[in-house]
């Protein structure tokens, strides 16, 4: 379904979305969305922040702890709208792997065995894949003098 379908099912948002619009419509605060018959979008503006971007700012200054703060789960959960937004999600929950790891790293370095292990769990969670996470959570894990734990992981 197109994005624009499935935000104007929602009676909410219809208000917001003129069928054949392609010129801005505004919203309050002078923040505006722009919907075309094959586009909507969200036109910067001082008065808009968006979350994600806003992740995205904060893991490019160097605040991964703020940033990883920032995350709700998934980019515009249940919402389907093709392979831009699969590979967009894709691109945040690896940024998000990436923080995670940074600050797992950190702890671990610190002495902060405790920290790191969340952390590496949490990356597990998100990347249940991750061969570099689930050797983070077993070394930490071996280090602490847990290796049954270690090797169940």
């Amino acid at each position: 379904m197109p994005i624009r379908h499935a935000l104007w099912a929602c009676s909410a948002n219809r208000a917001l979305i003129a069928r054949d619009s392609h010129n801005p419509v505004r919203s309050p605060g002078d923040q505006v969305l722009l919907a075309t018959r094959d586009k909507i979008g969200l036109i910067a503006s001082p008065e808009l922040e968006v979350d994600a971007r806003r992740f995205a700012e904060l893991l490019s200054a160097g605040k991964a702890d703020e940033g990883v703060q920032l995350w709700r789960g998934q980019l515009l959960a249940g919402l389907d709208a093709g392979d831009w937004l699969v590979a967009l999600r894709d691109q945040y929950r690896d940024e998000l792997s990436g923080a995670l790891a940074l600050l797992a790293d950190r702890a671990a370095s610190s002495g902060d065995r405790e920290r790191a292990m969340r952390l590496l769990r949490e990356r597990m969670a998100l990347d249940p894949f991750s061969e570099d996470a689930t050797r983070g959570l077993m070394r930490e894990l071996a280090s602490a003098g847990d290796r049954a734990a270690a090797l169940r992981v």
